[in-house]
């Protein structure tokens, strides 16, 4: 080939055999998966006219090559160029159809990446606006749920609330996570209808009293057998102020997703934050419409027991950052 480029490049002889030697190299690097390095001798020498290209091989080389690297588009020009001088090549019928699949396949793949971002969007767009509606303000997932729900939400992506109608009315269920700084645990619920008060969704979880406790100890969560302090009558429930910072409500989240994560590694006084303590009988609407409340990814709620000498300290962790709805 060096030598062959010394010489005369308008000889047609020298251009016949620089051709060749081009796509016996080609041959070659096709059988050592050097597939850049196929494409480029074959084009080095489809460069140099057709009428210097005297059978198939050449360009069945390049199309195997661009199909080899996921260029089909590609493939099919080079094994259409290469039917054309042999039309009954088996090994040519078979990669075309080879390529025809693939191409097919690429393209159903792209319909339906298409039509699940315009689900993804349609589904974004009913629960933004419902939010919006209801006063309700959303920002990033800050922490991982993926032992909750059994799958990974994905960078950006989060469980979101569920839209339904009922009698016309359209209504919204989230997912929600409880949290016992008490004990470093946490409950996930994965589903909590708006209009269900705090009290209603804790009496499926914690018996009502201490007496309740003591008839029905299989109500008690296990890590507080030892002392029995979470009854519904003793819990209280609290949120954190602007956890997050939120997104612009008239956007996609996801989108928003990035730009939001550096803005929450800015430093922010949190000794403005309040505690905010939810009345039992408050429905979980009236704690996710709290002007001050920004709903982090899925909805965070503290669990404290009055009746536990956790709750001086937690008082004392927090003295003059409670309020009341």
């Amino acid at each position: 080939l060096h030598w062959c480029t010394k010489g005369d490049t308008s000889d047609e002889e020298n251009r016949k055999c620089y051709v060749a030697l081009l796509s016996n190299r080609a041959a070659i690097n096709l059988k050592r998966r050097n597939y850049g390095s196929v494409v480029k001798d074959c084009s080095k020498a489809a460069a140099c006219g057709r009428k210097y290209i005297t059978n198939c091989k050449l360009y069945y080389r390049a199309a195997k090559a661009f199909y080899a690297l996921r260029r089909y588009k590609e493939a099919k020009i080079a094994v259409e160029d290469a039917l054309r001088l042999d039309s009954e090549n088996k090994l040519l019928v078979k990669l075309k159809k080879q390529v025809d699949d693939s191409l097919e396949a690429e393209k159903k793949k792209k319909r339906e990446k298409e039509l699940e971002q315009m689900r993804a969007k349609k589904l974004d767009n009913l629960v933004r606006r419902q939010c919006i509606k209801r006063g309700i303000k959303v920002g990033p997932l800050i922490m991982d749920i993926g032992h909750y729900t059994q799958k990974s939400a994905g960078e950006g992506k989060f469980p979101r609330p569920v839209v339904h109608s009922d009698s016309g009315v359209e209504m919204m269920s989230w997912n929600a996570m409880l949290m016992y700084p008490e004990f470093s645990t946490s409950d996930y619920i994965q589903e909590w209808h708006e209009h269900i008060t705090f009290r209603e969704q804790l009496s499926l979880m914690f018996p009502a009293t201490s007496k309740a406790a003591q008839d029905n100890p299989e109500l008690v969560p296990e890590w507080d057998r030892d002392n029995t302090y979470y009854t519904v009558d003793k819990i209280k429930v609290y949120f954190e102020e602007r956890y997050v910072r939120p997104f612009d409500m008239s956007k996609m989240w996801e989108k928003q997703y990035a730009k939001s994560k550096e803005r929450e590694l800015e430093e922010e006084d949190y000794t403005k934050k309040h505690r905010v303590e939810v009345k039992l009988d408050r429905s979980l609407l009236d704690a996710l419409s709290d002007p001050q409340y920004v709903v982090p990814g899925v909805p965070v709620f503290y669990i404290v027991s009055t009746a536990s000498p956790y709750f001086e300290i937690y008082k004392k962790q927090h003295a003059g950052r409670f309020r009341i709805i």
